[in-house]
């Protein structure tokens, strides 16, 4: 019996506008701190790497993930797309990334303050705790580790946001309290072209 799996949660405040992912009910696909670290991306020797159609990237996934368009709204009344690509495992754990350019007219905040601000604003949107965060350079690019622990569904919540200039690629990883870490080989293997 599959459970009810908490899916693209969360919300991200970036300076003045709000980020709405979205959240459903899937059943599994077939397919079977403060010092800086530096990651470069690799490609694991199994994997089943996905090239997306919008955002210019590839990462492992594994298994087929699903689309969705997001319009993401902002304070102004105007709305941005945002591509969500998702993958439900056998084991109910949740693959995903999020990708968003953010429009040209959008006030940022330093690249630091900026992913700061995405993490905190989802932890309090989705009444999370906080677990750990570390910012990180990935690939070349200002990024955030973190993990987050939603006490009431049970479940964390595993991320990594990159940003590139105005491109915001919001990784995450969804499992079970008591359930397998995710594996690296997922967060690792970005590619960013």
């Amino acid at each position: 019996m599959f459970k009810k799996i908490l899916v693209g949660i969360g919300v991200i405040l970036c300076g003045f506008i709000a980020f709405i992912w979205w959240g459903s009910t899937l059943p599994p696909q077939e397919d079977g701190g403060s010092a800086e670290m530096v990651l470069n991306s690799f490609t694991p020797s199994d994997t089943q790497n996905f090239t997306a159609d919008y955002g210019n990237f590839s990462i492992y996934f594994q298994g087929t993930p699903l689309y969705k368009e997001t319009q993401i709204p902002r304070v102004t009344g105007e709305t941005f797309p945002g591509h969500m690509y998702q993958y439900v495992a056998a084991d109910s754990s949740v693959w995903q990334i999020l990708y968003s350019q953010y429009p040209e007219d959008m006030k940022l905040l330093d690249t630091r303050n900026q992913l700061t601000l995405t993490v905190n604003s989802m932890m309090e949107a989705i009444g999370a705790e906080m677990r750990s965060s570390s910012a990180i350079i990935y690939q070349g690019y200002p990024a955030i580790d973190f993990v987050l622990y939603l006490p009431s569904e049970g479940y964390y919540y595993k991320g990594r946001n990159v940003l590139n200039g105005r491109e915001l690629y919001s990784m995450g990883y969804i499992y079970d309290e008591g359930g397998a870490l995710p594996l690296d080989e997922f967060f690792n293997s970005l590619k960013i072209n």
